[in-house]
């Protein structure tokens, strides 16, 4: 665990499971932060579940990171804590699910690498 770097632990953590499952059916992935992080996508989810002045703090979130994957600056900077504090009454079984399905996998794919990472290598090792 002696990796400079978050992403580094993982991959190390990762590549440890996969050698020690050592089964073509099993593909290991660590989400770097929560759930919460691959949300902020895409603002579409939360325009359509969150009110008008909600979802414009959401998108500010949005238009800070590059990479929604490294949404978490602190415990308080946690995607589901900053969800909380713009909208108290967040429901992550709920919400989180229906905003997801509203930004649509592709979105995510396209703004989380390390998620799309483990989907592409997924979908490519159950098609040999």
């Amino acid at each position: 665990m002696a990796k400079p770097d978050d992403g580094q632990r993982i991959k190390a953590l990762e590549e440890a499971m996969n050698e020690d499952i050592s089964d073509c059916r099993f593909f290991s992935y660590i989400q770097l932060h929560e759930f919460e992080a691959l949300l902020f996508s895409d603002n579409k989810g939360f325009e359509s579940y969150f009110d008008g002045k909600e979802a414009e703090r959401t998108s500010a979130i949005i238009a800070t990171y590059e990479n929604p994957e490294n949404i978490n600056s602190s415990s308080e900077g946690a995607p589901s804590k900053r969800l909380l504090r713009i909208k108290p009454d967040y429901n992550k079984a709920l919400e989180g699910n229906l905003i997801a399905l509203e930004i649509g996998i592709n979105a995510i794919l396209e703004k989380c690498p390390r998620f799309a990472e483990w989907i592409n290598n997924i979908v490519k090792n159950c098609k040999e």
